[in-house]
């Protein structure tokens, strides 16, 4: 089974508010029954030289250069081939010189170099990135910048941040190493992503419960710990995500892959490249067991109100 890539003319303006619930992705992009938006990402040139480098549920890890994405055909495209009861969680650009972090479920992690992963065409399944032990799956993706720390955040509700120099680069299909201690207290982990003291969070429960914070706020502490509650997390509610927010000085908003929050800027002169899961049955299975990115877009500024406008948007499903 492959995944599809399609082209869609533009985003329709749409008016959100803070409060509100979003307009549906699949009334912007061309998706089916079953189909699920794994990650977006901005993108003004398709430049030589840059790759798309895409993660897998089941470990799997794969580049592609983002030329071979620039002519999208009406009918779809393909863009990652992947096995039964697997499914691309995260999608990110790099520049062919970066390093690959993959975070699990259950706290392991491994970083490896982007060298390891020779660039494919858009047909492939792509290689090992890590090796899961039974019942673990990868939940998160980064193609890693210099300096910063990674942030976990478990289910409960904890998190804590810990520096690039504590994970050693290994080569990839290894079982990496600690990331988090999963426990009772904290659970399963269901966000990882790479920041810095000058980025701002955004935490999202089941219930719809979001938290915003600083990255400087939450404390930098070793590998093999459980972290420190970020949210107070009530009755059968739980941490789905957590979004990062570091605005550059041309006004275009990182938010890692996510969805969730302040879409409005990405969009400025860019267009989107979004990634969507084709889940069939074995899949819908396997997507049902851990958390994924809502199939909404939720656009804030300071006004309450945002609009979204786009040129050209690329999905792929």
């Amino acid at each position: 089974r492959h995944t599809r890539s399609f082209h869609v003319t533009e985003f329709r303006r749409v008016l959100f508010r803070s409060g509100g619930k979003g307009k549906s992705i699949a009334n912007l992009v061309s998706m089916e029954e079953g189909e699920r938006i794994a990650a977006m990402i901005a993108v003004k040139e398709f430049d030589a030289g840059r790759f798309v480098v895409m993660g897998t549920r089941g470990g799997v890890i794969k580049k592609t250069e983002l030329t071979a994405f620039s002519n999208p055909r009406a009918g779809g495209i393909i863009a990652m081939g992947v096995d039964d009861g697997d499914a691309v969680i995260a999608a990110q650009i790099s520049e062919g010189m970066n390093e690959v972090f993959l975070g699990t479920r259950d706290g392991m992690a491994i970083r490896f170099s982007e060298d390891d992963v020779r660039p494919m065409g858009r047909t492939a399944f792509g290689v090992r990135g890590i090796s899961l032990r039974e019942g673990d799956a990868v939940v998160a993706m980064e193609v890693l910048k210099p300096g910063g720390t990674i942030l976990s955040v478990t289910e409960q509700g904890y998190g804590k941040r810990t520096g690039l120099d504590e994970y050693r680069l290994q080569t990839r299909g290894g079982i990496g190493i600690i990331n988090i201690q999963t426990s009772d207290r904290n659970g399963r982990v269901v966000g990882i992503t790479q920041v810095t003291d000058d980025d701002e969070l955004m935490l999202i429960t089941q219930q719809g419960k979001i938290l915003r914070m600083a990255s400087k706020d939450i404390r930098s502490i070793g590998r093999a710990t459980q972290g420190v509650r970020l949210i107070e997390i009530e009755g059968e509610d739980r941490a789905v995500s957590i979004a990062r927010l570091a605005e550059s000085e041309d006004g275009v908003v990182d938010y890692g892959g996510r969805v969730p929050v302040n879409v409005r800027r990405v969009l400025a002169g860019s267009m989107f490249l979004v990634l969507a899961l084709s889940v069939a049955a074995s899949m819908a299975r396997a997507a049902d067991e851990a958390p994924t990115l809502p199939s909404y877009f939720t656009a804030r500024s300071e006004e309450h109100t945002s609009e979204l406008q786009s040129r050209e948007t690329i999905s792929y499903a």
